[in-house]
């Protein structure tokens, strides 16, 4: 659930019915619904480690300037992370897989996974120790027969 103002009302839907355009409040211990670009905040801070793995919460300040890099602006919270502290107001700029974490979910998932040469190593044995246990037993099998 979040909370959202939408044509002048505030409402709390389902995060799942945010779309970009929607002003998006969030209070310390909520998760954050979406990519968030926060214009008012109350000494809000983000724990940023589901996306960072930083283990220090970040001070999200709506007066620095904006940069060219997205994930170094300080007045971004994004989806997956959590309020840990203060409350912040903002505008919702993406949702869904256009989200950070959905992009970077996009990725994992599209990712071609090449054989490691230990693999290849681990393969090779297997076929040698296999190949080594069948002619053994057909050789005992054989001097059985015989004997």
């Amino acid at each position: 659930m979040a909370f959202v103002t939408r044509n002048g009302k505030q409402m709390e839907i389902p995060a799942k019915f945010i779309v970009p355009g929607d002003i998006v409040t969030v209070k310390g211990g909520d998760n954050v619904p979406c990519d968030i670009c926060i214009f008012k905040s109350n000494e809000m801070k983000v724990s940023n480690a589901s996306l960072t793995g930083e283990s220090e919460d970040i001070l999200i300040d709506p007066d620095l300037e904006p940069v060219a890099n997205i994930l170094e602006t300080k007045n971004v919270a994004f989806f997956g992370t959590m309020c840990t502290a203060g409350s912040g107001t903002g505008i919702c700029i993406k949702t869904g897989d256009h989200t950070v974490i959905g992009q970077i979910a996009n990725l994992a998932a599209s990712a071609e996974s090449a054989e490691t040469p230990l693999s290849i190593e681990i393969e090779r044995f297997i076929k040698i120790i296999s190949a080594v246990a069948v002619f053994l037993g057909v050789l005992f099998f054989i001097f059985g027969i015989i004997y």
